[in-house]
């Protein structure tokens, strides 16, 4: 026989009860864990979206807060109140050592490259004060009469400062603060004038002003967005140095532009220098040598040649020329964007040529500069230039890259897809990107590249040099500017902002 042990009825509910408690109790506690991770996720998204909220409330605040620090320092308001709202993640605080601004003018200098900056050219030197908002990383500082965030490091501009040009005037009115105090919870307060003077003294220029340059230099945790502030405003070179948190401006747009000897490349001071050419090779190995500067933009120099030639009864209508015939002295002037579809000749013997698109440039076919060497071509195209598998030279054995000139207002051929060709040319693109083709082929660049950004891609084998035969510097000039500033009008402004 067979014996099986049966559990007795009281045994039996006893273990069920067991395993009832038992449920009961894990389901309560995953219940309690989930409602405290489902808790404590919601309490962080929350707080996150409180303190965007609050940082954007106090962002918009901080404009309020210029424009009355504006009316008190330059205006007829003795005294103006304020509120920057509740702040429950940040705080607020006067720092009067805040950033400083240096002035410059030295008589002798043609641009910033040659000028002289110290105490026999200063003639303004103060410190700027901020009123600055924290949250953790987060920054937001009305300083010298603007507006400025630091996020993640990174400078940038919310508003800008008091700064008008008017033709060949411009007024500088310098906002500085004073003051002192820290806070949170609900802030408010109020903005005094202390005083409003003009900046005299003896190494200041005197209106007019018929020769040499001006230079200003900014010091502040808010650097990047100063220099910024100063690439959209200002007609005249801006560079950057990260290391001492600064942002020079040169007032007086440069008369020109110098490539020195056996150098190919000018890039900005802020400009990326790492990369490699697409080939596991560094680019600078492709490059006869390279210079970090400050550049001018190039839209005042295409603007002004475009305005020119809309107005001169001499300009010949680009899109009716015979291209095939070749291009002879004179000006050539195309409304709209142009392609060079048939190979073309243009003979220098007679004078310069000047070649002005206003739009973008398409290069589809060789083009060659030949006849008297000590004439040349310039292009002023307010788009973008384009084009590949094409030649662009001089009929010279040696490259006479001097007299082919590009000033491109955009990118420089980032469209391409293969090779450029031989280039004996100089290419003027400081607002923008140069490439030299993104497929693969042979480019060979013989002159000098001068850009915002150099991105060679992924061209398989390409060079940038200067002339072999170049023993000097190669100065460009730049032409007739429309923002040289004949008057400057600087004055030093103070307000104290009391929490």
């Amino acid at each position: 026989m067979i014996f099986k042990h049966r559990p007795s009825s009281t045994e039996d509910s006893t273990s069920r009860g067991q395993s009832e408690v038992l449920g009961f109790v894990l389901l309560i506690g995953l219940t309690m864990a989930v409602i405290g991770a489902t808790v404590a996720v919601g309490s962080v998204a929350y707080s996150s979206a409180t303190a965007d909220a609050e940082y954007a409330s106090v962002e918009n605040a901080m404009s309020k807060l210029s424009s009355q620090a504006s009316l008190v320092a330059l205006g007829s308001h003795e005294s103006r109140s304020f509120d920057l709202g509740s702040m429950r993640d940040g705080s607020v605080h006067v720092d009067e050592s805040q950033g400083s601004i240096q002035m410059y003018y030295d008589e002798n200098a043609t641009s910033i490259a040659n000028a002289t900056l110290d105490e026999r050219t200063r003639f303004y030197d103060e410190s700027l004060g901020a009123v600055v908002y924290r949250d953790g990383e987060r920054e937001l500082a009305m300083q010298g009469g603007g507006v400025w965030k630091l996020e993640n490091g990174v400078g940038s501009m919310v508003s800008p400062p008091e700064y008008h040009y008017r033709q060949t005037t411009l007024t500088f009115p310098i906002v500085r603060v004073t003051g002192e105090g820290s806070t949170s919870g609900r802030v408010g307060g109020s903005v005094e004038k202390v005083s409003a003077d003009r900046i005299t003294n003896p190494n200041a220029p005197s209106n007019p002003i018929d020769n040499g340059t001006v230079v200003i230099t900014v010091q502040s945790d808010y650097y990047q967005g100063w220099y910024n502030f100063f690439q959209t405003r200002s007609g005249g070179s801006v560079s950057i140095d990260h290391e001492n948190q600064t942002t020079t401006v040169d007032l007086q747009y440069p008369q020109e532009l110098s490539f020195k000897s056996e150098t190919g490349l000018l890039l900005p001071f802020d400009a990326e220098i790492d990369g490699d050419s697409g080939q596991g090779n560094d680019w600078r190995d492709n490059v006869d040598g390279f210079d970090q500067t400050a550049l001018p933009s190039m839209e005042p120099i295409v603007s002004s040649q475009i305005e020119s030639a809309r107005n001169n009864e001499d300009t010949i209508d680009l899109t009716e020329a015979d291209l095939s015939e070749g291009l002879e002295a004179g000006v050539y002037y195309a409304d709209d964007d142009f392609t060079i579809s048939d190979e073309v000749t243009i003979n220098t013997d007679d004078g310069n040529v000047t070649i002005v698109v206003d739009g973008d440039l398409t290069i589809d076919s060789p083009i060659t500069v030949t006849g008297n060497s000590e004439n040349g071509v310039r292009y002023y195209v307010n788009g973008s230039l384009q084009g590949g598998n094409q030649d662009i030279t001089t009929d010279n054995e040696s490259p006479e890259s001097q007299r082919n000139v590009f000033f491109v207002g955009g990118d420089a051929f980032t469209d391409t897809s293969g090779t450029l060709g031989t280039i004996h040319a100089y290419l003027i693109a400081t607002d923008g990107t140069v490439a030299f083709g993104q497929g693969g082929g042979n480019t060979e660049f013989i002159g000098g590249v001068a850009a915002n950004e150099f991105n060679p891609g992924q061209s398989a084998q390409w060079n940038l040099r200067a002339p072999a035969d170049q023993s000097d510097d190669f100065v460009i000039d730049l032409g007739v500017n429309p923002n040289t500033i004949t008057y400057l009008h600087p004055s030093e402004n103070t307000v104290r902002i009391e929490l």
